[in-house]
C-alpha cells in the first residue's frame, strides 16, 4: 500500500489510501502527530468507484450545502458550510494541476494565482 503525503511549510498530512482509515497530521513546529478519524462511513458500493469513496464525500457535501441554501455570493460562510466562491475554487484547482504536473514531470512548477 502506498501512503499519500502532502507536505506544506507548517506540517504534513499522511493517508494510507483506505476509505476507512483516518489521516495523520504532523506539525513541524511542535513535532506532534495527531490522528484524525474519518467521521463518515462510505457505503460499500461507493468504495469500488470514484477515488475509493472520495467522490461519495464530495457529492454528500454538495447535496448538504445545496439543501442548506448555500452557494450565494454573501462572503464568508455562504450557507451549508460553503466558505469559498468560484475564484478560490479556480485558484485551488490551478495549484492541484500544477502539483500533478510537477509530480509527473519531476519539476518545480510556477502558478499565477
Amino acid at each position: 500500500m502506498v501512503t499519500k503525503r502532502i507536505s506544506g511549510t507548517r506540517g504534513e498530512l499522511r493517508w494510507d489510501g483506505e476509505a476507512s482509515g483516518g489521516l495523520s497530521v504532523f506539525d513541524f513546529a511542535t513535532r506532534e502527530e495527531t490522528r484524525v478519524e474519518v467521521d463518515h462511513v462510505v457505503p460499500d458500493a461507493a468504495r469500488t468507484r470514484g477515488h475509493k469513496g472520495a467522490d461519495f464525500f464530495l457529492m454528500s457535501a454538495f447535496v448538504n450545502a445545496v439543501s442548506a441554501g448555500g452557494g450565494g455570493d454573501r462572503g464568508g460562510d455562504r450557507g451549508g458550510g460553503i466558505k469559498t466562491g468560484a475564484e478560490d475554487s479556480v485558484r485551488s484547482h490551478k495549484l492541484v494541476f500544477a502539483a500533478e504536473r510537477a509530480r509527473r514531470n519531476n519539476t518545480i512548477e510556477s502558478v499565477d494565482l
